[in-house]
């Protein structure tokens, strides 16, 4: 008689460093089939790595690739964020907001772990008892921010939480 496969357990974003501890947490346990997602391998023992670059496109083919190695996401932990770049960092006032790091900044935070979410939304609706997780931050918080500032983080902190509300409500 075949034992019925182990549950997925999969990370999102898998090049830093949150990332990787929980890959090798889980790779430590018999219970997960444990996915790497992100835009270079993962050379974690034990860990079935697949690349993407965040494009629906990529996410749909990763999502499909996933699904052949069965359909119950146990565990979903999407780990993309960024807070400045090679060209700019934290806007400290108004003044300090560009259109291209905004841009930037809302489409790693926000949109990304959303079209993640969104391509694997099928096989999760088909898992057991899926738990997913995307890092977010406090600062995404509207009723804690006494400092102001971080305006393209703070924006696109606080629009993942609300996207994450409705996704769990639906």
């Amino acid at each position: 008689m075949a034992s019925e496969p182990r549950a997925l357990a999969i990370v999102v974003g898998s090049g830093g460093a949150i990332a990787r501890s929980l890959l090798n947490v889980w790779t430590q346990s018999d219970r997960y089939d444990v996915v790497a997602i992100g835009r270079e391998h993962c050379d974690i023992e034990n860990v079935h790595s697949l690349i993407t670059d965040y494009s629906e496109t990529s996410l749909a083919e990763v999502a499909a690739s996933v699904a052949t190695r069965g359909t119950n996401i146990e565990r979903l932990v999407i780990t993309n964020g960024v807070l400045s770049g090679e060209d700019f960092g934290p806007e400290r006032k108004v003044g300090d907001i560009t259109a291209a790091a905004w841009q930037h900044v809302m489409n790693v935070n926000a949109l990304t772990p959303m079209l993640t979410l969104s391509a694997f939304w099928g096989l999760i609706r088909k898992s057991d008892q899926p738990r997913i997780a995307a890092l977010t931050a406090r600062v995404g918080s509207l009723s804690d921010n006494g400092l102001g500032g971080w305006y393209s983080y703070r924006a696109s902190k606080s629009a993942l939480n609300m996207m994450l509300k409705c996704a769990a409500i639906e």
